[in-house]
């Protein structure tokens, strides 16, 4: 490339083929700021880029983190005129797809460009989608990006294939995913890690274990994202002899060293038993620094009303550099438990620049009033807002999803169920860490989430 670009410089005049040339040349040596630099020389050249500029030039901008640089050349891209061409379309998905923090303007491109009829997508392009729907929870597009896959390309490949399964497991369709892993000739390791996440999302441990012990079968060696899903799925199904036997497995076995997401599945796991000082030597016994791993036995403490440990877990948490808000509203949470109420007090002001609104829990006596006052407050809780819009809006015995971004609280959790036998209706709640499903009075967690 120095050779090349030695003799670009030499050229009088170039043009917008020699500054292309150079510009692919550049992305393919992985040399991505100098193609972004070469770009803006270009234009400050006056040679009007063509549409062979910007597919590779859309290249850099996800590796280097450009989000802001991407939107500008779509900015360039639109104002020339290039919006319809084929391959700056593919690039300008590749490149929204590929910035976590603006996925849904890639989806907004794919619904827009597939509306027009004239965009045929390729292989890598529609794998980004289907990154961005699953990260999005975008059911309803995944399954069109799916389609897409079907009638474009003659026979998916391993790879993608997985990603179609991850996609309909993480938006809430394990029966769905569960059938497509069943029909593949082929699986890997990544296509067994993909399923058993998808199974300890939605609260199956057991068939997690089962699917793990075929895995082995096949003589597939697990690496530390496969035992991950395994010990989630062990601590959201509350499988703890289980789940202890297949952490000493990972590190005797397999000769695994335990990240944090590891030590943090097990402070999970035996906090939601109710075994918190067995959580807490845990820690104290990590080969690794502990960060958030005070967050998951700070919410054990809460949920089984240990206020002693839950101070140490939050103390701890205070002293991390990046201090989250939602910590000060556990602790507070549970000082208003235990009424007291100048510790709340203190909390509170503490948090005053964190957070500015706080949420009652469910079964928590959160505020110093009166218990009329409580279920006024209860009632706004989104997720019975969101059923009771789904309820109104959705035909009579449909199905409903609802997506939230915070753990369910034990009240709307009782809610739902009675919705799900009284409207006779399946309701899928997706919170911060699984799925719910409610049927017939029932939840799949089985009250242990």
């Amino acid at each position: 490339m120095d050779y090349a670009c030695s003799i670009f410089q030499q050229i009088d005049d170039p043009g917008a083929f020699q500054f292309n040339t150079l510009i692919r040349g550049l992305v393919k040596d992985i040399q991505f700021e100098e193609a972004l630099f070469l770009y803006v020389d270009m234009v400050e050249r006056g040679v009007e880029p063509d549409k062979s500029t910007y597919p590779a030039l859309l290249q850099p901008c996800a590796p280097l983190h450009g989000l802001e640089e991407g939107m500008q050349i779509h900015g360039h891209v639109f104002k020339l005129g290039f919006r319809g061409d084929l391959f700056v379309q593919n690039a300008l998905i590749n490149m929204y797809g590929k910035c976590e923090k603006i996925r849904y303007e890639c989806l907004m491109l794919f619904g827009e460009m597939n509306s027009e009829g004239r965009w045929r997508p390729e292989e890598t392009t529609l794998v980004t989608l289907l990154s961005a729907c699953t990260y999005l929870g975008a059911l309803h597009l995944g399954r069109c990006t799916h389609g897409s896959l079907l009638r474009n390309i003659s026979e998916l490949n391993i790879i993608v294939q997985t990603f179609v399964i991850d996609m309909y497991v993480k938006c809430g369709c394990l029966a769905k995913g569960l059938c497509l892993f069943q029909m593949m000739p082929q699986r890997n390791r990544l296509s067994y890690s993909v399923l058993i996440s998808g199974l300890a999302m939605h609260g199956h441990g057991q068939e997690a274990l089962r699917l793990f012990s075929e895995m082995l079968r096949q003589g597939l060696e697990p690496d530390h994202v496969v035992y991950i899903g395994v010990l989630s799925a062990c601590s959201h199904a509350g499988l703890v002899d289980e789940g202890l036997r297949c952490f000493e497995r990972m590190i005797l076995e397999h000769g695994i060293v335990p990240t944090l997401q590891h030590y943090g599945c097990m402070v999970d796991l035996t906090g939601r038993a109710g075994l918190l000082g067995e959580a807490l030597e845990r820690i104290k016994r990590m080969l690794v620094e502990p960060n958030d791993v005070w967050r998951s036995l700070l919410s054990a403490c809460k949920v089984h009303h240990d206020l002693e440990i839950g101070e140490i877990a939050a103390k701890n948490l205070f002293q991390l550099s990046s201090q989250n808000p939602s910590d000060y509203v556990v602790l507070s949470n549970m000082y208003a438990r235990a009424q007291r109420w100048d510790d709340v007090a203190r909390t509170r002001i503490e948090m005053a620049f964190e957070v500015r609104r706080l949420s009652p829990d469910t079964s928590q006596a959160l505020l110093d009033t009166d218990e009329d006052e409580k279920k006024e407050r209860l009632k706004g809780h989104s997720q019975k807002l969101a059923i009771a819009f789904a309820l109104i809006h959705t035909s009579q015995g449909s199905p409903i999803q609802i997506a939230r971004s915070l753990r369910m609280c034990n009240d709307c959790h009782t809610y739902t169920k009675l919705i799900s036998v009284i409207y006779e209706r399946e309701i899928t709640v997706r919170d911060r860490k699984q799925f719910h499903h409610f049927k017939d009075g029932t939840c799949s967690c089985r009250d242990y989430w």
